[in-house]
């Protein structure tokens, strides 16, 4: 049976790996056939496996839904198989590059407003010398 899950686990996690990743809670999307595709995956593995899988249903309400609950519920599904039919393998996305880029690309935006920040600082202090020997000159 393993191997007969094995397609619908890794389109699971091609699925999460191209659904974007929301702006806040509230996030929605209109991207319906995301949730058909998934919704037709799932139903697949419950007919191989014959387990109940409806606690991963996404609700879509005007044609809308939670991209976070929606990913959340992708995420479940993948670490449910993981961990009843693949336990002996590497779980899915760890060490993953994807995950390393963002670390990186947070790092050099945080590090950004404090070169910024500091340039401020010695053009600042700068102008303050400038100007103070300029009250000298005039005074004295």
């Amino acid at each position: 049976m393993k191997e007969t899950i094995r397609p619908h686990y890794e389109q699971l996690q091609a699925i999460l790996g191209q659904t974007p990743k929301p702006n806040g809670f509230e996030s929605v999307s209109r991207n319906v056939d995301s949730i058909k595709f998934f919704d037709n995956v799932r139903d697949d593995i419950q007919k191989i496996t014959n387990e109940n899988l409806s606690r991963y249903v996404v609700a879509v309400r005007n044609h809308e839904f939670n991209i976070l609950l929606f990913r959340q519920k992708i995420n479940a599904l993948i670490m449910y198989l993981h961990g009843k039919y693949f336990p002996d393998e590497k779980e899915p996305f760890s060490g993953s590059p994807q995950i390393v880029m963002n670390q990186k690309q947070e790092q050099k935006q945080s590090a950004s407003p404090k070169i910024n920040i500091t340039i401020r600082i010695v053009i600042s202090i700068v102008v303050i010398f400038i100007v103070g020997i300029a009250i000298i000159k005039i005074f004295f």
